[in-house]
């Protein structure tokens, strides 16, 4: 996960490392010039506390810190300013501001999702929906809609996938489905109580589940055989689900992208056909 985006997940940090975190949130672009000594003295803590916090975050060391930090600094957006997820918006904005945040904020997820994506993890979960061929999708809310812009693509790769529209129905199906089948959750949060009971079922019942989420303490993780997660941080107290659904909606693109190209002169085929089709019925009132 990017460094950023650790960052702001306060539970995992001690107070002493909160007050580091602080000043490099509001400094981020000083500290790249600063030796572990310098930013120790600046926030008045010791150079085993910045070593510490650097290795926390799952690097080696001060070094390595600055080096992705500089990374992330350098690739995630149009202009210098990384836009916060949460409410990306000020009261100054002008209305050419607001829309032009929105514009860096796509591509920030973007950024931060390609950066972190693990390609063998999305092919491993690309050949399991083609191996099984069997597929129940589940989400609700915006996470339904990504869900279904994905369940388009492969229906039109005539490929067998199930998509409910209320939980009553995928609840049902969870209990009745075969034991060849395959289940995939899009949900952030994983944190829906219906989604829960409903993976409880599957899991159970030994039916594989591949989970797309953000943060990666959620409940639905542990009913997850393979989990992709969505490289932006998105609190509750939020304007919208600006990152979390163009990340979430990247992975899913790379994942039919996969899909697709595991059989490529078939699928090329079906969707040539499916237009030729298409142009008959909508030209010449064909059935």
């Amino acid at each position: 996960m990017q460094i950023l985006n650790q960052l702001k997940d306060k539970k995992r940090f001690t107070s002493l490392e909160l007050d580091i975190i602080n000043y490099i949130t509001i400094n981020f672009k000083n500290v790249l010039h600063m030796t572990a000594d310098e930013l120790a003295g600046a926030t008045y803590t010791s150079t085993a506390s910045i070593i510490r916090l650097c290795q926390k975050l799952g690097l080696k060391g001060y070094k390595e810190f600055k080096v992705q930090l500089a990374t992330e600094i350098n690739s995630f957006n149009v202009t210098d300013e990384r836009i916060r997820e949460d409410i990306p918006f000020k009261k100054s904005d002008t209305n050419k501001d607001a829309i032009s945040k929105l514009l860096n904020l796509n591509y920030q997820a973007l950024t931060d999702t390609y950066n972190n994506m693990d390609i063998e993890k999305i092919d491993k979960v690309a050949q399991m929906i083609c191996k099984y061929n069997d597929l129940s999708i589940l989400g609700t809310g915006s996470s339904h809609l990504i869900a279904a812009d994905f369940y388009s693509k492969i229906l039109r790769l005539g490929m067998n996938a199930h998509l409910d529209s209320m939980s009553g129905f995928s609840h049902i199906r969870s209990i009745s489905q075969g034991s060849g089948s395959l289940a995939m959750f899009v949900s952030y949060y994983g944190r829906q109580n219906d989604q829960l009971r409903i993976a409880q079922i599957l899991h159970n019942r030994n039916i594989p589940i591949i989970l797309i989420t953000g943060p990666s303490d959620g409940p639905l993780c542990k009913y997850a055989d393979e989990i992709i997660y969505a490289s932006v941080y998105e609190s509750y107290s939020k304007v919208g689900t600006f990152s979390s659904r163009t990340s979430m909606q990247f992975i899913l693109d790379a994942i039919f992208s996969l899909i697709f190209i595991s059989n490529y002169d078939k699928n090329v085929n079906i969707i040539d056909n499916r237009t030729k089709d298409e142009f008959l019925r909508v030209n010449f009132n064909l059935s």
